[in-house]
């Protein structure tokens, strides 16, 4: 009988079939949303499920890629504890995928909480952490370059501003950190047509109407509003930069110098009077004309001026983004027509106003929109 049950014994394989050598095991106050979420962020595949009579997850396990990952609820009795227990979670979940932005961009769309936005890294690999809604931590990345051991530890060097002056320069090893973020050269050529179409406009009406066109803008004595406009106008700028300021490329991007910055500078003067005189004078008096009250053009602006910029949300590649990107730009538009009224429907306190936003969240809006962070939520757009 023994020699039976030592044969059957020396026939079990050690680590079953499909599991590694490290598991990672996560603890969750809600293991049932937390499966249905890994399933929409991860693509991942429910192997086990062992509830308790009261319906609690004991036990779970779901296949990502070729890693299993085991899920359990909060159980206290045990010392098992989610990440809020403790103030968040001390550790993350490297996930090795194929496709980081696309990837990333669907974790966020489930309901990621960005945590730091994809980048390529010195160490030859592109990737972006995001904070799951169950409080774990997950760093997502794609390998896209090969690197020596040598070039590796140079780089880091450099990073930490440690290298020697001989290995400053890229000629001292023939190769520097390529930069393969799509999403700047996307927004930079998406900006750089921004300015050309809109400024072209500018430049033409500028050219054929000289300074009777600063005269039709309000940008002359006794056309330039009031101070109730000229205040509202600060507050519409202070309450909407500060509502954009939730998306992490716009604070990154606020102040930081670039040419992504020059391009969104000469967008803010296009675009502040463009699309001021579109969506502000021409479309509420418009409206005027055709009978309709005063709130009417304040929320016709507001629709119109949304419905345009839902494409920004667009470029993210989610219909919920730009969902979002409407109804954020349909809130500026709806400010903005209140300054024009409170400015006795003079266009400089809006020019000016639009100008500012566009001058501070410019490029991050871009980048957000690229990078799929409107997704999470109903995020700012120009």
């Amino acid at each position: 009988m023994k020699s039976n049950q030592s044969v059957d014994r020396q026939a079990v394989v050690p680590i079953r079939e499909g599991y590694h050598t490290a598991s990672p095991y996560l603890i969750v106050t809600d293991a049932a949303k937390a499966l249905e979420y890994y399933a929409k962020a991860f693509n991942a595949e429910v192997i086990r499920k062992m509830a308790t009579p009261d319906g609690k997850i004991m036990h779970a396990e779901f296949r990502v890629g070729d890693s299993i990952v085991m899920l359990a609820d909060e159980f206290p009795s045990h010392d098992a504890f989610a990440p809020n227990h403790f103030g968040g979670s001390p550790t993350f979940v490297v996930l090795c995928v194929d496709n980081v932005d696309a990837w990333f961009t669907r974790a966020v769309s489930a309901g990621a909480t960005v945590l730091r936005l994809v980048e390529d890294q010195f160490t030859g690999d592109r990737s972006g952490t995001i904070r799951d809604p169950f409080g774990h931590r997950w760093t997502i990345t794609t390998h896209t370059e090969d690197v020596s051991e040598q070039d590796l530890m140079l780089r880091f060097n450099r990073m930490m501003g440690t290298a020697p002056l001989s290995q400053t320069s890229a000629s001292a090893t023939g190769a520097s950190m390529p930069i393969r973020d799509s999403s700047v050269r996307k927004a930079a050529w998406i900006l750089g047509a921004i300015a050309a179409l809109e400024g072209g406009w500018v430049l033409m009406n500028l050219n054929a109407l000289g300074w009777r066109f600063l005269w039709y803008l309000g940008f002359a004595p006794g056309r330039s509003g009031n101070l109730a406009g000229w205040v509202a106008a600060a507050v519409t700028v202070l309450i909407y930069v500060g509502l954009a300021l939730r998306l992490p490329s716009v604070r990154k991007n606020l102040f930081r110098p670039s040419s992504l910055k020059v391009l969104a500078l000469l967008v803010a003067v296009s675009a502040g009077i463009l699309e001021e005189v579109m969506f502000r004078r021409w479309t509420m008096n418009f409206l005027q004309e055709h009978g309709y009250g005063i709130l009417s053009q304040v929320l016709g602006s507001g629709v119109v001026f949304g419905l345009l910029h839902a494409v920004w949300g667009l470029f993210g590649g989610n219909f919920r983004a730009a969902a979002g990107a409407m109804v954020a730009t349909g809130l500026l538009g709806v400010m903005l027509a209140v300054v024009f009224i409170l400015a006795g429907r003079s266009l400089a306190p809006c020019v000016a106003g639009h100008f500012f936003i566009n001058s501070l969240i410019e490029p991050g809006i871009m980048l957000a929109a690229l990078r799929g962070e409107m997704s999470r939520r109903s995020a700012p757009s120009k």
